[in-house]
């Protein structure tokens, strides 16, 4: 999901992508997320990922090809190298419970990738939770 410095909802997405392997979900949303900010214009862009893994393969891009999921570093890395100001950082997984709340309804619809320009009803007290911790 994209918030604002304020913890204001701007945009989010959903996808049951149904693949079983956490690393390749998380890189995915990763990706996604990239191409719906810059698409939306944003020129200064904080990702925030609650698996350090993930963070981790990200901040050390000449170990990709190493990754069992390279292809996708790849891409993520051609989108972060776009003209503007663009950070990973990691973030405690109980601080990104709207983010999980949206991948557990992604999961359970149908297998359509979904863009959310407001909140879906059932995100709502889990993007409280975040705005507060």
């Amino acid at each position: 999901l994209i918030w604002d410095v304020y913890g204001h909802w701007l945009a989010g997405f959903s996808d049951n992508c149904s693949h079983g392997d956490p690393s390749l979900a998380e890189l995915l949303v990763v990706l996604e997320g990239l191409k719906f900010a810059w698409h939306m214009g944003f020129k200064i862009f904080q990702c925030m990922i609650d698996s350090m893994d993930i963070v981790q393969s990200l901040l050390h891009r000449d170990q990709a090809y190493l990754h069992s999921h390279a292809s996708y570093l790849l891409d993520i890395f051609s989108l972060v190298d776009k003209p503007w100001s663009m950070n990973f950082f990691w973030i405690d997984r109980d601080r990104n419970c709207s983010a999980d709340a949206l991948a557990k309804l992604g999961a359970l619809s149908s297998p359509v990738f979904e863009y959310w320009m407001s909140p879906p009803p059932y995100v709502l007290k889990w993007l409280l939770l975040d705005v507060v911790s």
